[in-house]
């Protein structure tokens, strides 16, 4: 998608859709992981990944305004989060998630697993019966130590983190099970994204390293200064408590952050960040 955009083909770019809702909050993870105190829920652990994507995408941020909550009481952590993302290309973007297990988004991507293997469909609920019913948090973490989980030898699909939709001047993008689908003035087509070395996803970041130290200083890399900056907001809206909203602008290196508490109280602050 971002070979496409830069080349030209479809045009300019006027904005991305990401969202991704799945049963995250559920999940056996460490009790700590879900630590309203400590950052703990979807803000660091889920939306993050979002944010890299629209910037991969779409280039630098220039404003981010974010609501994020909490709805259910067995878990309470930040468990969904809407935001709209300013891009300094004058596009915007549109970021969901929601792990509340019940809809889930691969039902819109051929039951294909965030991993690239086959999922079983309509299984909505069922983390959540598990979580409900576990005897400790030790013994539902256990099988998710390190290396302890058997991971697939086999990855007939590409991997995908939720449902991308990105608009451009003369068509749209989104995800297939192998490749991209480009709705554009002449129909459908589809291309096909070839794989890397190792298995997809993991090793795809691996090379992408491996390229950013070899040619450092000299080609985009995702996971630069700027781009940790650029996802910095998440810290400050998710470590003020009764935060309901969060507004975020960049202007040469300021952070100005406006936050709306559940008290209707605004409180105000600004930060230079390093380049």
């Amino acid at each position: 998608m971002r070979r496409i955009i830069d080349s030209g083909e479809l045009g300019g770019l006027g904005m991305i859709l990401t969202f991704n809702y799945n049963d995250f909050l559920f999940r056996p993870h460490r009790s700590d992981e879900f630590d309203k105190n400590r950052g703990g829920g979807i803000a660091f652990n889920q939306v993050a990944h979002q944010i890299e994507i629209v910037r991969l995408l779409g280039g630098r941020i220039r404003s981010v305004r974010a609501s994020v909550g909490a709805l259910d009481e067995n878990r309470p952590a930040a468990g969904h989060c809407t935001a709209f993302l300013e891009l300094e290309n004058g596009a915007a973007a549109s970021v969901v998630f929601s792990a509340y297990d019940f809809f889930d988004s691969d039902e819109l991507h051929h039951w294909i697993a965030e991993g690239g293997t086959n999922k079983e469909p309509h299984r909505h609920g069922k983390t959540r019966e598990a979580f409900l019913a576990r005897t400790s948090d030790d013994e539902a973490h256990q099988d998710l130590g390190f290396g302890a989980r058997v991971l697939p030898t086999k990855q007939p699909y590409l991997p995908h983190f939720g449902f991308i939709v990105v608009t451009c001047e003369r068509g749209d993008m989104r995800l297939s099970p192998n490749g991209i689908l480009i709705h554009g003035t002449e129909g459908t087509r589809e291309l096909a994204v070839p794989r890397g070395p190792g298995r997809p996803g993991q090793g795809d970041a691996l090379d992408a390293l491996w390229q950013a130290v070899l040619r450092a200083g000299g080609a985009f890399t995702m996971l630069d200064g700027a781009g940790r900056r650029s996802r910095l907001f998440w810290r400050f809206c998710n470590r003020r408590r009764g935060i309901e909203r969060c507004t975020w602008r960049a202007n040469h290196g300021v952070m100005t952050i406006s936050f709306v508490a559940a008290t209707t109280l605004k409180t105000h602050c600004s930060t230079r960040l390093g380049e």
